[in-house]
């Protein structure tokens, strides 16, 4: 599929490669779906899905694990000893990647653990209740601030064991107010890959909730910039990046990437059940300080899970959903104007129902993006309506190659992209 975006450029859209089905007649959400790429040692890429409920009580427990060699042709089931069994793999300076899993939730009532009185609460999805990190007794603190992770180092070309300290000054940790979670207090993971940019590693953070910064607890979720000056081993917090005054919408689910001019852009989701334009906001010196952030209404009024990526031809691409599957292209690379989004899988508006408006019948929306070449990529999603061979339907997590160039350029097999674009767009 080839689609004109403007400026004498197009996207093409290679057919998916379905990377792993679910069982037949599969439809119970959070099953099978989620899927994530990213980068692993050797040039290969790794591909990861959810296979439990959407809840807590099954956040760090295994996702099945997928590896490529050839940039997303073909997949091959992988075990590899000392990766953990969930987490993406993210690469940082000097060839190291790192591997933070989603732990499983610390159980308070099996450790015996009683927290002090919460200091706040915000709406979800859920009531959730907040409390202040260093009121907490000591296995909560150590908890959250020392996270196991993997690391992978060049010269010894395996995964082993390391620890990451996680800035505890004026965090707050949550729990459910009510149900199955309410005794379970979960910690952060890296969803997105962490930024390179200078010497430091910088991440938009929206899982751990801090106090805002005249010592108040937020009234919401918020996204906050973290920083690394040590390749990942320490992290601290930098500023707020995003969060509403009013403490009404949720800013959630951020993606972070490097524009053309060298600022830094931040693209966020603001809603839960509700449909809502995501947010945009923009830093030119680090994320000390950010833009009043601004609402993606023309990308169609909703958005979750956004990823964001610029390519080294010059092009931003923004991929989200819910409903549906779309990207957009900031065609000068600031991410300050898009395109008119491109659908990948229909909204199916009319076959949503009125109790559940945010969740497709035909995928979960959340997307990443992986790029393979200056004008090439991968993106990762779920399709719930998929049909097999017999033409029984089953869930499937895909990979899609999406490769921008020039209208007049005919890609030829195996070539990567248009690199005559690049040097028209690069700036």
């Amino acid at each position: 599929m080839e689609y004109d975006i403007g400026k004498g450029l197009r996207a093409t859209l290679d057919v998916p490669v379905v990377v792993a089905l679910s069982q037949v007649g599969e439809k119970r959400w959070g099953r099978h779906q989620f899927a994530v790429i990213s980068e692993y040692p050797g040039g290969r890429i790794l591909f990861r899905y959810h296979a439990g409920e959407d809840a807590v009580t099954a956040y760090g427990k295994p996702s099945p694990t997928y590896i490529s060699s050839d940039k997303g042709t073909t997949w091959q089931p992988l075990s590899v000893d000392g990766l953990p069994s969930s987490g993406m793999t993210y690469p940082l300076f000097g060839g190291e990647f790192i591997c933070l899993p989603m732990a499983l939730p610390l159980n308070l009532e099996k450790e015996n653990i009683a927290l002090p009185k919460p200091v706040g609460r915000y709406r979800c999805y859920a009531w959730n209740l907040l409390f202040r990190l260093d009121e907490c007794p000591m296995p909560v603190q150590r908890f959250f601030e020392h996270m196991e992770c993997a690391r992978w180092r060049p010269a010894s070309k395996r995964w082993k064991k390391d620890n990451i300290l996680y800035d505890k000054k004026n965090a707050l940790i949550w729990t459910r107010e009510s149900g199955n979670a309410s005794r379970m207090v979960p910690r952060t993971v890296f969803e997105r890959p962490p930024l390179r940019v200078g010497k430091e590693l910088l991440h938009a953070e929206y899982r751990t909730k801090y106090l805002s910064d005249d010592g108040t607890v937020p009234k919401q979720a918020r996204v906050t910039c973290m920083f690394s000056q040590d390749n990942g081993r320490t992290w601290k917090r930098r500023s707020t990046i995003a969060f509403d005054p009013l403490g009404k919408d949720a800013l959630t689910e951020s993606t972070l990437a490097e524009n053309v001019n060298g600022e830094l852009v931040c693209v966020i989701r603001r809603a839960d059940q509700n449909q809502k334009s995501m947010m945009i906001t923009f830093s030119r010196d680090l994320g000390k300080t950010w833009e009043k952030p601004a609402a993606l209404n023309d990308l169609g009024g909703f958005g979750v899970m956004p990823s964001l990526v610029c390519l080294e031809c010059g092009v931003m691409v923004l991929s989200y959903g819910r409903p549906g599957i779309w990207l957009s292209f900031s065609l000068n690379g600031t991410g300050r104007t898009w395109t008119r989004p491109v659908c990948i899988l229909g909204r199916d508006d009319a076959k949503r129902g009125k109790a559940n408006l945010t969740r497709n019948v035909s995928t979960d929306g959340y997307t990443t993006m992986l790029p393979t070449g200056p004008s090439q990529l991968l993106m990762s999603y779920s399709r719930f309506d998929h049909k097999d061979a017999q033409g029984k339907q089953r869930k499937a997590v895909l990979v899609r190659k999406v490769t921008i160039s020039s209208k007049g350029h005919r890609r030829k097999n195996g070539e990567q992209g248009a690199p005559a674009d690049a040097d028209k767009l690069r700036r």
